[in-house]
């Protein structure tokens, strides 16, 4: 879904497959949105970092366009390096400029109270 960020927080006190689904309707494809959670010692983990590290692949702007295309599904794959600042990118792509919106957008600037005049972010929002 446009400009939706999703955190998983995971507690596996022991090594692992646990399953997950996507909680939230998305269009068609929504039923294939599972996905297993492998929970490994510190050692598997670093060799599967080695692997993904010696891969080719990486993901850049042209090949995460062909990833969101709708379509069947597509296995796992690794990739060793990400264009710098791409999730920032696709996530601004769907939001409002910033010089409009200052509560909106991943680059807009941390509010405080003595930046807004004291006022709540909730007013700010609402204003």
């Amino acid at each position: 879904m446009p400009a939706m960020e999703t955190q998983l927080h995971l507690i596996a006190n022991a090594p692992g497959t646990y399953e997950g689904r996507s909680a939230a309707f998305s269009g068609p494809g929504f039923a294939d949105m599972h996905f297993d959670t492998l929970a490994t010692s510190r050692s598997d983990f670093d060799a599967w970092i080695a692997r993904a590290k010696a891969t080719p692949r990486t993901l850049d702007t042209a090949t995460y366009a062909a990833l969101s295309q709708p379509g069947p599904k597509v296995p796992v794959t690794l990739y060793s390096d990400v264009t710098p600042h791409l999730f920032d990118d696709v996530v601004q792509r769907y939001m409002r400029g910033t010089a409009r919106d200052p509560m909106c957008g991943t680059r807009a600037p941390a509010l405080s109270l003595e930046s807004t005049g004291g006022q709540a972010s909730a007013t700010l929002a609402a204003e």
